[in-house]
């Protein structure tokens, strides 16, 4: 998925960017005015096999954030909502909802968890897993579900979505990388709280982390042997502690 030296070999690449973020491979690649909808037919308002909600008439056809959040409860999958489209979200072996992820992803998810809980609790803040949705507001309404947020906002115990996370993570797969690195950079770096994304590779020892500075967005880029330093809690996390238990 990115590029790696190989072997344990530790390398960090520094970027500063302004506004819109280059995509996570080491080369600088076209800013993105805009999420592009390449494939409409993910867009719907469906939940997948055994979705008991409204299925609109196309798949170009939107839906209104209300009736988004009402028939999520029924959907057995987890569906994203982007300005009116609904999707669900798929795996690298189907949909994703009582079926888990890869064993991988699972680990790098759990590792994070770990290292981040003790160190937001300290701060008052907390850390939440897959099912805990970030909302925005750029170019139409927005509710993700990332791996990991990390929020300070003072939650009710029965919320179901953030405004304001402090910090994010995507654990990659196939079939979200290309979402994680292009529209979701973009989406996620519109939340004024925002102060980091970090992505982390599946298949390779690299984690890429853009992070807010007064001047614009850094970018981190860290494999093999190295570490990123997350903000909001300031700690510094290594590969070898993102990816323990990983076999690659």
């Amino acid at each position: 998925m990115w590029e790696s030296g190989g072997g344990r070999s530790s390398r960090l690449h520094v970027h500063t960017a302004r506004r819109c973020p280059a995509a996570l491979s080491a080369r600088p690649q076209p800013s993105l005015p805009a999420p592009v909808l390449s494939d409409p037919s993910r867009y719907h308002s469906a939940g997948g096999p055994g979705y008991t909600g409204p299925v609109t008439d196309s798949p170009l056809k939107k839906i209104s954030e209300a009736e988004y959040l009402r028939t999520e409860e029924a959907s057995p999958f987890k569906r994203e909502y982007v300005d009116g489209f609904v999707y669900a979200l798929h795996s690298q072996d189907g949909l994703t909802a009582q079926a888990g992820a890869t064993s991988n992803h699972g680990l790098i998810c759990t590792n994070l968890i770990a290292a981040l809980h003790r160190p937001a609790r300290q701060r008052g803040c907390q850390v939440y897993a897959s099912d805990m949705r970030v909302r925005g507001d750029l170019s139409g309404t927005r509710y993700y579900y990332p791996d990991i947020v990390l929020t300070c906002e003072d939650l009710p115990g029965d919320a179901r979505y953030a405004q304001a996370p402090c910090l994010i993570a995507e654990v990659l797969s196939r079939s979200t990388q290309d979402t994680d690195r292009r529209e979701k950079v973009w989406a996620y770096q519109s939340l004024s709280s925002l102060q980091g994304y970090l992505l982390v590779d599946t298949a390779a020892r690299a984690a890429r982390l853009y992070r807010r500075e007064a001047e614009g967005w850094r970018e981190e880029y860290a494999e093999g042997g190295g570490q990123v330093t997350l903000p909001c809690v300031d700690l510094p996390l290594s590969l070898d502690e993102i990816y323990d238990g990983v076999r690659l």
